[in-house]
């Protein structure tokens, strides 16, 4: 790779970490390992959390093309990759109702295109009992959004630690199955 090709990288790699461009060989070694990249970059879940409610709540409230959401749900599922943390074990407060209803009517005017879905409802080792079921994208969406705006206000009113934690349980939990199911609907859709 010439050095013309990788000075935007390393210009881009800069910007993210904030900090002075990194030396030659670093920047090669994070071009070509991306999850390391996206480790790198990820390091607090604050960044992900806040780009992904901004793109998906933004007001204009103009149509968004479906292959622009793929891209925000993939970044949003490298962000689940955590750094270490350790259990706060302090009690907190639980965050105020984010109004559920108000977050599918403005996915519903931002995302017209998304709506219901067939998948499946299965567990893995029992393939005889699968049943088909119907899902709903706007749901999906508005599920994933509500829970990271749970995790938003954990990260202002608590610790970081607490709050990353939120974000693990809630994702392995919850949110991460709509993500997936939202995921799989998109890529068939888009492809």
């Amino acid at each position: 790779m010439r050095r013309r090709h990788i000075t935007p990288f390393i210009q881009k790699v800069s910007k993210h970490l904030k900090t002075k461009a990194p030396d030659l060989k670093t920047a090669i070694f994070l071009f070509f390992d991306p999850l390391i990249l996206a480790l790198v970059i990820n390091m607090s879940i604050e960044q992900p959390i806040q780009h992904f409610l901004s793109f998906c709540l933004d007001e204009r409230k103009e149509k968004v093309d479906l292959g622009n959401l793929i891209e925000e749900l993939d970044r949003l599922v490298v962000a689940t990759y955590l750094p270490e943390f350790e259990f706060d074990e302090n009690e907190y407060p639980e965050p105020p109702d984010n109004e559920h209803l108000n977050i599918r009517e403005t996915i519903s005017e931002r995302f017209p295109d998304l709506g219901f879905y067939c998948t499946v409802d299965c567990e893995p080792e029992s393939i005889g009992d699968t049943n088909v079921v119907t899902g709903d994208a706007i749901d999906d969406l508005a599920d994933i959004i509500g829970d990271l705006m749970n995790v938003q206000w954990y990260l202002e009113n608590t610790t970081l630690s607490n709050a990353m934690w939120h974000f693990e349980f809630s994702y392995r939990t919850h949110w991460g199955f709509h993500l997936r199911e939202l995921q799989r609907f998109l890529h068939i859709r888009w492809w």
